[in-house]
C-alpha cells in the first residue's frame, strides 16, 4: 500500500511508477495466486482471513489500474485461458472468466400467463383526445386574437404535447414556449432591423438559427422557439413584410396555444406528474430485478429464457423513461424542500443501473454453479431491499424491513475468494462487488429516508424526533418525495 501510495504522488516518472507497481503486485503475490492446502506455505497467508486474500486482490486491482492507459488489450491471452470479456471495473489482465454457462432454456410450456395490463386508457389514446380539445380551442380562441394567423396558435398548442406524458411535462413545456418566443422576437426584431433585405447575409443568419434550433430541441422548447422565432423575424424581413405587430401577434398566438394546451392538460384526463413518475419508478425496479435475477441465474449455471444484456437494454430504456419524467419535478428554487428529493432518488437508480448493467455483462463469462448457496440469498436480500425502496418513494411501508445485505454479501464473497482460479476468483469476487454496490445504493438513500432503523447506540438519532428528522434532512439532504 505505500508503494501504491507513491506511485500516486504527483510528479511520479512514468518508469518509478512502473517500478512501484510491480512491488505492490510482488508483495501480495502469494497471497492472491495461492490456495489453502496443508503443505502449501503460500496458502497459509490465508489463514489471516479471507478478508486479507481480498485485500491483497484489490492491491493488484489498482496497481493494474495505476498501468491501465500502458496495457496492450488486444495482446493474446495464453491458449490454455478462454478469451475473457471485459468484467466491471475489469483490466484486460485480470477478467472474470470460467466456465460458460449453458445455453438459456426455452420456456416452459406451462408458465404462467404474463399479469393483464392496468386498467385505463393507453397514454396514446389520453394525449390524442387532449390534443384534439387543445387544437380546437386553439383555433377558435387564435381566430379571435388574429385571423390571419390563427395556426400559430394551434401549432403551439399541438408541439406542447410532443413526448409528454403528465401535467407537469405540458406545463413545463407550454411556459418554456413563451418564455423562448417572447426572446426570439427581441432578438428577431435586432437581427432583422441590422440586416434589413440584404439576402446573403438574411440566409446565412437563417440557416445558423435553423441549425441551433434543431441541435438544442432536446435540450430546451425555449431555445427552439426561440430561433425559430428569429428565422421567421428575418424571413418576414427579407420579404419585406417585416413589422413589430407580427411578431406581437406571434407571441400572442403562442401564447394562447400554450394556455389551450395546458388547460386540456389539466382538465381532460389529466394524469399528475408524480403519478407518471411513480408508473416509471416501478418499471424501472422491475427492469433492475429482472436484469440481476437473470445474471444471477446465468452465473449460477441455470438456463435464462433471455439473456442479461437483453434484459439490460429494457432497464436502460426504462431509466430514460424515469429521467424523462422527472425534469418537471426539478426544483427550480434551492432553497426549497422536497421535489429535489425526486432528483435524489433518480441518481440512486442510475447508479443501480450502472452496477447490474456490469453485473449482467459478468454472467456471459463468470459461471459457477456451487456458489448458489451464498450467492442467492446475497441478491436476494439485495432485491428485497431496492423493491422496500420503491415501496418508501410511493409512501408506503415495505413488506419487509430494509436491513442491509453486508453480512450476506460478506459470505458470498468469502466463498470467491477461496476459488482456486486466480482468473475465475476474480470475476466472482467482481460479481459480488456489483451487488454490494447496489446494496449500498439503496439501503443509504432508504435511511435517508428514514426507512431503515436507527442502531440503538447512536445517541444522535435516537434522541430525534420526527420533525428534527425533516429538518435535519431539509437542510443536507433531500427529503422523502412528497
Amino acid at each position: 500500500m505505500r508503494s501504491l501510495g507513491a506511485a500516486t504522488a504527483t510528479g511520479a516518472s512514468p518508469g518509478a511508477v512502473a517500478l512501484l507497481r510491480d512491488t505492490a503486485r510482488r508483495s501480495v503475490g502469494a497471497i492472491v495466486t495461492g490456495t489453502p492446502g496443508p503443505d502449501d506455505r503460500a496458502g497459509r497467508a490465508l489463514e489471516l482471513g479471507d478478508r486479507a486474500q481480498r485485500v491483497g486482490f484489490a492491491i493488484t486491482r489498482l496497481a493494474d489500474a495505476l498501468g491501465a492507459p500502458d496495457l496492450q488489450p488486444d495482446a493474446p491471452y495464453p491458449a490454455a485461458d478462454p478469451p475473457p470479456a471485459p468484467a466491471a471495473d475489469s483490466l484486460p489482465d485480470l477478467p472474470g472468466a470460467g466456465t460458460p454457462p449453458p445455453d438459456p432454456a426455452p420456456a416452459p410450456a406451462d408458465a404462467p400467463d404474463p399479469e393483464p395490463a392496468p386498467a385505463g386508457l393507453d397514454l396514446s389514446t389520453r394525449q390524442a383526445v387532449q390534443v384534439g380539445v387543445a387544437t380546437s380551442l386553439a383555433i377558435v380562441v387564435g381566430e379571435l386574437v388574429s385571423p390571419s394567423r390563427w395556426y400559430w396558435a394551434v401549432i403551439a398548442a399541438f408541439v406542447v404535447f410532443a413526448g409528454t406524458t403528465s401535467r407537469g411535462d405540458v406545463l413545463s413545456r407550454g411556459s418554456q414556449r413563451v418564455v423562448g418566443t417572447i426572446g426570439g422576437v427581441v432578438a428577431g426584431m435586432g437581427l432583422a432591423l441590422v440586416v434589413g433585405d440584404r439576402a446573403v447575409p438574411a440566409l446565412i443568419i437563417m440557416f445558423g438559427c435553423v441549425f441551433f434550433a434543431l441541435y438544442l430541441v432536446r435540450v430546451s422548447q425555449a431555445l427552439m422557439a426561440f430561433w425559430i422565432t428569429a428565422v421567421l423575424a428575418l424571413l418576414y424581413g427579407l420579404i419585406g413584410q417585416f413589422s413589430v405587430e407580427t411578431l406581437v401577434v406571434r407571441v400572442e398566438e403562442t401564447a394562447v396555444g400554450a394556455a389551450m394546451g395546458i388547460l386540456a392538460g389539466y382538465l381532460i384526463l389529466p394524469k399528475g406528474t408524480r403519478e407518471a413518475f411513480g408508473e416509471a419508478l416501478d418499471t424501472m425496479v422491475e427492469a433492475v430485478d429482472h436484469t440481476v435475477t437473470g445474471a444471477v441465474e446465468r452465473i449460477l449455471g441455470r438456463g435464462t429464457p433471455e439473456a442479461p444484456l437483453e434484459l439490460a437494454r429494457d432497464m436502460d430504456d426504462a431509466l430514460g423513461v424515469l429521467r424523462a419524467r422527472a425534469k418537471p419535478l426539478d426544483n427550480p428554487l434551492p432553497r426549497r424542500r422536497g421535489r429535489s428529493s425526486y432528483q435524489r432518488a433518480l441518481r440512486v437508480l442510475t447508479g443501480v443501473d450502472h452496477y447490474a448493467r456490469r453485473l449482467a455483462r459478468l454472467s456471459d463469462t463468470v459461471g459457477s454453479p456451487g456458489w448458489a448457496p451464498t450467492l442467492q440469498p446475497a441478491a436476494d436480500r439485495v432485491l428485497a431491499n431496492l423493491d422496500g425502496l420503491r415501496l418508501l418513494l410511493h409512501h408506503r411501508e415495505p413488506e419487509r424491513p430494509i436491513a442491509s445485505a453486508e453480512d450476506l454479501v460478506d459470505t458470498a464473497e468469502a466463498h470467491a475468494a477461496r476459488t482456486g482460479d486466480h482468473r475465475r476468483r476474480a470475476g466472482e469476487l467482481t460479481v459480488i462487488r456489483m451487488l454490494r454496490r447496489i446494496d449500498q445504493a439503496v439501503v443509504g438513500f432508504a435511511q435517508d429516508l428514514g426507512g431503515v432503523p436507527t442502531p440503538e447506540s447512536d445517541e444522535r438519532h435516537s434522541r430525534r424526533t420526527g420533525a428534527e428528522l425533516r429538518d435535519v434532512r431539509g437542510t443536507t439532504e433531500p427529503g422523502p418525495v412528497s
